[in-house]
């Protein structure tokens, strides 16, 4: 195991330099090497408005996706049940109990009905989302926007302490000779723990 100690920066940043405890496998030559710890990038950005005619637009592509999605699964249902021959024995119960005399399903008109179904809903749920994005920028205007913090890939991990543990490479399922350390202080500082 190396310990790693901070970089004496002058930069000013607003989070407390740590020492980071970082386990490196050995090297196949059976020598120990030690890793410095890259800097930590952070960027704090606000979502304070978001546009409803784009939510629009992709919540209609997405919404629209998804309804040929569903569309496709319920015409494999009807393909299955029209082959095992369970539409044609409900198709006889129907018409041997009276509600029908001539009922038949007619995939053409189902799936046709169902396509303008869902067309209209596909046009509601993405009005509901533009709605709703009107609705988010009102209460982002009053208390202000989500917050998010991005942090650089490369950025080393915390010590681990109460609640934490180094991760061999081998334990996590990747073949890469390098330790991971579960940091959770983000997620912390983010639900004010």
């Amino acid at each position: 195991m190396a310990a790693v100690k901070p970089r004496d920066d002058t930069r000013t940043t607003s989070s407390p330099r740590q020492t980071v405890r970082v386990e490196v496998a050995p090297p196949l030559d059976g020598q120990r090497t030690t890793v410095r710890a890259a800097e930590v990038r952070s960027t704090r950005a606000v979502v304070a408005r978001v546009g409803p005619w784009s939510v629009f637009k992709i919540s209609l592509i997405y919404s629209f996706i998804g309804m040929l999605a569903m569309l496709g699964g319920v015409a494999i249902l009807y393909a299955v049940l029209g082959a095992t021959g369970v539409l044609a024995d409900i198709e006889k119960l129907v018409n041997a109990v009276g509600v029908g005399h001539h009922f038949h399903f007619q995939g053409g008109w189902i799936f046709s009905h169902l396509f303008a179904v869902g067309l209209i809903l596909v046009v509601v749920v993405s009005f509901l989302g533009a709605v709703l994005a009107l609705l988010y920028n009102a209460i982002a205007d009053l208390f202000g926007g989500i917050v998010l913090t991005l942090e650089s890939a490369d950025r080393p991990a915390a010590q681990p302490g109460a609640g934490q543990r180094a991760v061999r490479a081998s334990e996590n399922g990747h073949g890469t000779p390098q330790v991971m350390v579960w940091d959770r202080k983000p997620l912390r500082d983010a639900a004010g723990i």
